[in-house]
Order: C-alpha cells, then sequence, then structure tokens
C-alpha cells in the first residue's frame, strides 16, 4: 500500500505487489479508491482488498500512471500463516 492522499485517513492508494523494483512499471500497479465515507490506515502488512477492477488507462495530468485501478468494497490484512 502506498498512499496516494494523505498518511491518515487514506482513500486513494496503491497497490503493488513489492517495493524491491521501485518504481513499479505501468502494469505492475493498480490504483485503489475508496469511493464511500470510509477510509482505512497505513499497513504495511500484506492487504485483501475486495471490489471492482477496471482495466482503462489512468492519468495524472499528462502522464500515464496505470492501466489498472480499482473501486474499493472492503480493505482487510491477511494474517501470516
Amino acid at each position: 500500500m502506498v498512499p496516494l492522499d494523505q498518511a491518515d485517513n487514506i482513500n486513494s492508494f496503491t497497490v503493488v505487489d513489492s517495493l524491491e523494483k521501485y518504481p513499479p512499471g505501468i502494469r505492475e500497479n493498480i490504483v485503489a479508491r475508496i469511493i464511500t465515507d470510509q477510509c482505512v490506515r497505513y499497513s504495511p502488512e500484506r492487504l485483501r482488498i475486495t471490489g471492482t477492477l477496471h482495466v482503462r488507462p489512468l492519468h495524472d495530468e499528462e502522464y500515464l500512471i496505470s492501466v489498472y485501478d480499482m473501486t474499493v468494497d472492503s480493505v482487510r490484512e491477511v494474517q501470516a500463516r
């Protein structure tokens, strides 16, 4: 989880598999947005995110930042086994 809007009360973030190769490529991240009145706290742990995945170009000004975005229904931490 990499927050896009703020450090607390996050409602927009990028999901990446690993930050070992930074920055992640266009097809290696998902921009996740919570559109309800809810928000989440930052978590460095693995997350289970459910919602609707969209495949479409996402731009920030003139730059292509992702081809995947998600409308988030729920976020929860995944317990280590």
